[in-house]
């Protein structure tokens, strides 16, 4: 289960058996606004809030689809004999990046949603995945298994792409803090998941979350700059940085 807040704070976009639902940011009754047939996966929304965007099924392919906060029908918005997943908006709301085998491995890809223009990013022989953009919208963060240097990545227009967490451990869902000075992204290293944070100028590491915790492997996002949502054990939980305790945020269908 993957969740996403809104730009206002005050909705939750979660995927849960293929179905993409909004919720009370508090809690509450989900409804949802997609039907059960897309195996949709891993809203995201809009930076004005009125649409989110996610990865379907219909087609027989995974594509890049969009649906208004209250549903109806979905856009589809790539097409191909491709798997195009994990979308994330950028800031200004005119782009989205995503990952895409469309190059002949996974790699990540922007999409010019006035146009449909497509733009590769990356073109390393490893696979290259969950992008997410920075709050500034000049940087986009990635995670690839690249042999030579696998961990999680930053992208800047026409600069090299710079290593800044690497790890032995499979890591994926990264997400910038609101101030662009950290990423947060979870971490499975020997059968245990945590969400750990890294400071992007100099790359020191930290965990986050127990290690009792089984962290579910997406994005977190942003109540506040030290206040993140999240999904872990089944649940979503909301929590400040640096605390030891979570609080779990009850929803019903």
């Amino acid at each position: 289960m993957a969740a996403d807040l809104s730009p206002d704070k005050k909705s939750i976009a979660i995927d849960l058996q293929g179905t993409i639902w909004v919720l009370p940011a508090s809690g509450g009754t989900a409804h949802p606004i997609t039907d059960p047939l897309g195996d949709c996966r891993q809203p995201s929304w809009s930076p004005d809030g009125k649409q989110i965007a996610f990865h379907a099924f219909w087609d027989g392919r995974y594509h890049i689809w969009a649906v208004s906060k209250e549903g109806g029908k979905p856009k589809q918005l790539t097409t191909g004999i491709y798997d195009d997943r994990e979308p994330h908006w950028s800031p200004d709301g005119k782009q989205l990046v995503f990952a895409s085998d469309r190059g002949g491995n996974y790699d990540i890809w922007q999409l010019t949603l006035a146009d449909g223009k497509l733009t590769q990013l990356t073109q390393n022989p490893g696979n290259d995945f969950s992008p997410t953009f920075s709050p500034d919208g000049k940087q986009i963060a990635f995670v690839s298994d690249r042999t030579d240097a696998p961990g999680m990545y930053v992208l800047s227009v026409g600069q090299p792409e710079k290593l800044v967490s690497s790890s032995k451990g499979k890591l994926v869902g990264p997400s910038w803090q609101p101030d662009g000075s950290h990423l947060f992204y979870n971490v499975l290293n020997n059968s245990q998941s945590g969400l750990e944070m890294v400071t992007v100028t100099d790359s020191k590491a930290q965990m986050l979350t127990e290690v009792s915790e089984d962290v579910f492997p997406f994005r977190a996002s942003w109540f506040s700059a030290d206040e993140y949502l999240y999904t872990s054990s089944g649940s979503i939980k909301r929590r400040k940085v640096g605390s030891s305790t979570a609080q779990i945020i009850l929803f019903r269908r």
